[in-house]
């Protein structure tokens, strides 16, 4: 039944005349009783009867009385929770990062966000990048954001929105008294110099270092594997203690640069190390609240 079903009926039982119903709710009588016609056919039992003193509701009328107190008052319940999400009142959001994502760019978002919007319930979940959309998918998370190889860019994640944020290149990072082979002139490391150097490598399935693994096959060089490790503070940690030379993203070595005895050094364009940073979040009609205030935010993030 439609919900002017029971306003119509309410107000019936509370005038106790459908004449005096009928203007309340600014229908005509004639409509009002139809609409109360339709509603006993359907239901298949009399609902009300007219007296001399106004109607008098049966049995069933006033169990159909209380049924349309407790509508219109979950509608008016749900109406007013509507409008608290509406204005960010309350609501939850759940974000998926990486690790490096979550501390680098991630935090501070979600950290500005909350102080917008303090009703909002965040709900932070860190993961691998393959795991992250596969929670997307599956509805577990309302947004990714993900790192993507240059080539990555065709991917097709179907019912997905991506949107681009910005370009993290990757950079050489050696202890200070590392001899590097690099020309005065030149911004750019000599990759070649570094064949068969020891280096502080990522675990193969790592997107890192998928990338690292294609630099080194594009500059011709087989670098001597001493360390494997599965974490960005580890392998800067190494390369600061002189173990050997590793290849991080620019935006996590800016953020602890201070804390190590490291040199940094850029890689030529043609090598194309770097990995884009995105966010993903599911196709809708209309965007949940929350997602978009959220949204919303990282876009102005970017546009400033």
């Amino acid at each position: 039944m439609a919900l002017r079903e029971y306003e119509y009926f309410l107000a019936i039982a509370e005038e106790n005349n459908i004449t005096k119903a009928a203007q309340k709710l600014h229908v005509s009588q004639p409509s009002l009783t139809q609409q109360l016609k339709r509603t006993e056919h359907e239901l298949d039992c009399k609902l009300l009867i007219r007296t001399n003193n106004g109607v008098q509701l049966t049995e069933a009328g006033e169990t159909y009385l209380q049924l349309s107190r407790q509508i219109l008052q979950l509608y008016e319940n749900f109406q007013y929770e509507i409008g608290q999400l509406k204005k960010l009142a309350c609501g939850k959001l759940r974000i998926g990062a990486s690790w490096y994502l979550s501390t680098t760019f991630v935090s501070p978002l979600v950290s500005e966000y909350t102080r917008l919007y303090p009703g909002i319930q965040i709900d932070c979940i860190e993961n691998r990048t393959s795991l992250l959309l596969e929670q997307l998918h599956s509805g577990q998370i309302d947004i990714a954001f993900v790192s993507r190889f240059p080539h990555e860019n065709a991917q097709n994640q179907k019912r997905l929105t991506y949107v681009p944020l910005y370009r993290d290149k990757m950079c050489v990072v050696a202890h200070t008294g590392y001899q590097m082979n690099k020309t005065k002139d030149c911004p750019w490391i000599d990759l070649t110099a570094l064949d068969e150097q020891p280096f502080i490598m990522f675990r193969p399935n790592k997107r890192i270092r998928q990338i690292t693994d294609r630099i080194f096959a594009q500059a011709g060089i087989r670098p001597q594997i001493r360390l494997t490790t599965y974490g960005f503070p580890t392998a800067i940690a190494q390369a600061a203690a002189g173990i050997g030379i590793t290849i991080l993203p620019e935006g996590y070595v800016e953020t602890v640069r201070e804390q190590y005895d490291i040199q940094v050094y850029s890689l030529a364009p043609e090598y194309c190390a770097y990995w884009d940073i995105g966010a993903y979040y599911p196709y809708y009609d209309i965007m949940p609240f929350a997602l978009k205030a959220f949204v919303d935010k990282i876009q102005g993030h970017f546009e400033q």
